[in-house]
């Protein structure tokens, strides 16, 4: 039994998958039926028959606008509010944590942009992406556990006018392919993260980061190449 699960993910993720031979045949046995429960509720929910899986207590908001791979594990308790101008998409081989949010919009007065997760993304508990301005996550990236992506910011130069009142700013973010992005790390609008970085734990990124970098700190700042 499980040669052929391992056969079945192989192919599904295009590499090779391999089982723990220390984990036992009732816990794998419980793996199976956690995943062939989590597979049916994938089916209710998106009326697809892609080999993907919906964790427990999974909130959805406008789930037609939801694009979704084969391959993708979404964790138990999470909320996918998909209420945005564009398609969301969710990639091959994408998994998302338990307790993360991805907000398509805030408030329905004006519809956010939405995000396009590129295949194998893996999105650490507890996250948050506020996708407003436009999230665009390529391929191969990383999050650690409760990381924030705010694509949007609040305007505030008139001290005549409430916060609130004075509208926002949108540019967006982008997350190039092959990066790591620590735990608890925020990343604000307007910042582009290219191609092989690495963003340290409990980083606050506030400016766009070149290829291959490494940056720590609030605000995050380089501390070494990786090339």
């Amino acid at each position: 039994m499980r040669s052929v699960i391992e056969k079945i993910v192989s192919r599904i993720k295009k590499k090779e998958y391999k089982i723990d031979p220390e984990i036992s045949t009732r816990i794998f046995v419980e793996l199976l039926i956690q995943r062939f429960v989590a597979y049916a509720r994938f089916v209710i929910i998106f009326r697809q028959k892609k080999l993907s899986f919906i964790g427990g207590s999974f909130k959805t908001f406008n789930k037609k606008n939801i694009m979704i791979g084969n391959g993708v594990t979404v964790e138990k308790n999470v909320t996918i509010n998909a209420i945005c101008k564009r398609k969301l998409v969710i990639g091959n081989n994408v998994t998302i944590g338990e307790n993360t949010i991805i907000q398509g919009s805030g408030v329905i007065t004006e519809l956010g942009e939405g995000i396009n997760l590129g295949e194998n993304v893996g999105i650490g508990a507890n996250s948050f992406f506020g996708c407003q301005g436009g999230i665009s996550v390529g391929k191969n990236v990383i999050f650690g556990p409760r990381v924030n992506i705010h694509s949007e910011n609040h305007l505030f130069d008139n001290t005549a006018k409430p916060i609130k009142e004075q509208g926002v700013s949108r540019k967006g973010v982008v997350i190039e392919e092959d990066c790591w992005i620590g735990s608890g790390s925020i990343i604000l609008d307007g910042v582009t993260i290219e191609k092989g970085c690495v963003v340290a734990a409990g980083s606050i990124v506030n400016k766009s980061v070149k290829a291959n970098t490494v940056v720590a700190g609030v605000p995050a700042k380089e501390i070494k190449k990786r090339i």
